[in-house]
């Protein structure tokens, strides 16, 4: 799994990232909001995408959805497809099969 910080266009956000997570086959994104509850600060997600198998495999169509809420660094398309490259999904991996029985539950 890869993990990159990158810069909301909320200003209200505390962090945004993206990356490749290889035992769900998807290209996934999340942006992160400072909420108090009871006097005590929580980062809460405010925007999650790619939180299923295969949601999103092409890196256009990823980036495409996750332009409106950070800015790309240059090269960002060439890193995740490095990523996902280098970090490629194996149905075979026990993590996968957690999930997907994780997630049918």
């Amino acid at each position: 799994m890869s993990r990159h910080t990158l810069t909301s266009k909320n200003p209200e956000a505390a962090e945004a990232v993206a990356g490749w997570d290889g035992p769900l086959n998807t290209f996934f994104f999340q942006e992160l909001v400072t909420v108090i509850v009871d006097g005590e600060e929580y980062d809460d997600t405010s925007i999650w995408i790619g939180t299923t198998p295969g949601e999103h495999t092409d890196v256009d169509t990823f980036l495409d959805q996750i332009t409106d809420h950070a800015e790309l660094p240059d090269g960002f398309r060439e890193q995740l497809l490095h990523d996902r490259d280098s970090m490629p999904f194996d149905s075979d991996r026990p993590a996968y099969n957690c999930r997907l029985v994780a997630l049918s539950s």
